[in-house]
């Protein structure tokens, strides 16, 4: 079994799904990018939290 990460596995997906539609899948990219950042921001938000106790 060889390594990927889950982004790289949905950045996959969809450009096979939309390969034809470029508009659509710039914006499914940049959601997707959206969410992950979110993502990283709950993630920092908590580790600050648990480090200010």
């Amino acid at each position: 079994m060889r390594d990927f990460s889950i982004e790289d596995l949905l950045k996959k997906i969809i450009s096979k799904l939309l390969k034809k539609d470029r508009n659509t899948y710039a914006a499914l990219m940049n959601k997707i990018d959206e969410i992950l950042s979110v993502q990283m921001s709950i993630i920092t938000k908590i580790s600050m939290r648990l480090c200010s106790i």
